[in-house]
């Protein structure tokens, strides 16, 4: 959903290509009433979340066959991309700006990037101690402040962490 609340954005999974879809939202002034109107279907490798930015201005979506996060304007037109591994599982946005991704990369040293509003690389993190980097889908979240990010791994059980984030 976008922040003024007027624009829904749509992942539609099980199928490949995978659809991101844009729905214009005009609210009734009669109770429970909406216009809903598909304003754009983009298709896209894949990927299993899409997350809009704090100011609404774009979009972004794991693409597990370029092992990217895809990053769409508001139109969902591509832009450009930023860096991952193989598997892209999850993408969530902060309200200051910070974007972070994550990929199941089974045992590689990192698998969460942290990035700031200009899609620079800020910090790269570790999903579980163990190096067992068994990232869930969908499981990564900024704190309501924006100093933190959590992440659920389940490589030796269901883990909860918390990374300190560095200032966007």
């Amino acid at each position: 959903m976008s922040p003024d609340q007027t624009t829904l954005y749509h992942l539609q999974l099980g199928f490949f290509p995978a659809y991101l879809s844009a729905y214009s939202i005009a609210y009734s002034t009669l109770p429970g009433v909406a216009l809903v109107t598909k304003l754009v279907n983009q298709a896209t490798s894949g990927g299993s979340e899409i997350a809009v930015s704090g100011d609404g201005t774009r979009v972004y979506s794991g693409s597990s066959a370029e092992d990217e996060f895809a990053v769409f304007n508001a139109a969902l037109v591509q832009q450009t991309s930023l860096a991952a591994a193989v598997f892209p599982v999850s993408v969530t946005t902060s309200w200051n700006g910070l974007v972070a991704g994550g990929a199941d990369k089974g045992y590689d040293p990192d698998n969460i990037w942290i990035y700031d509003s200009q899609g620079n690389l800020l910090e790269q993190a570790l999903s579980n101690p163990s190096g067992q980097n068994s990232l869930t889908t969908r499981s990564l979240r900024f704190s309501a402040d924006g100093t933190r990010l959590a992440n659920l791994s389940d490589a030796a059980g269901l883990e909860i962490r918390a990374t300190p984030l560095p200032p966007p």
